[in-house]
């Protein structure tokens, strides 16, 4: 009985390489989610290439400049809660300390933070 041919080996390896970078490009931080789809996308569309495209381009954050001077923007707008008359109290959710770092994680997601009055149930079926 012979082991795994080269073949197979290299499509496991490549396998798990693209599985790993579909994973990454999902849970980056500070990603909007139509780039995370996007990248998705790519890595699944052309899988040799799309695999060199996330190594080169994907990990690199050319807008560091353009994230800066939006920071400094928006710290110079006033605040919108506080201009209105809005009262916001109630909205912000406290995550309880087991699940905090779920929330973080769907913040980094979507960009919102969870808020109250929210409930959820598993159903019986799929």
């Amino acid at each position: 009985m012979e082991g795994p041919s080269s073949a197979s080996l290299l499509v496991a390896i490549h396998v798990m390489i693209q599985l790993g970078l579909l994973v990454r490009a999902l849970l980056r931080p500070h990603r909007e989610p139509a780039s995370r789809v996007a990248w998705v996308a790519v890595i699944l569309s052309f899988p040799v290439v799309g695999i060199a495209a996330y190594i080169l381009f994907g990990e690199i954050n050319l807008g560091r400049t353009r994230v800066k001077r939006m920071q400094t923007v928006l710290k110079g707008l006033p605040d919108v809660d506080a201009a209105s008359g809005r009262r916001t109290a109630g909205l912000q959710g406290d995550a309880p300390p087991k699940h905090a770092h779920l929330f973080q994680l769907g913040k980094t997601v979507n960009g919102f933070d969870p808020v109250d009055g929210n409930r959820a149930r598993l159903m019986p079926d799929s």
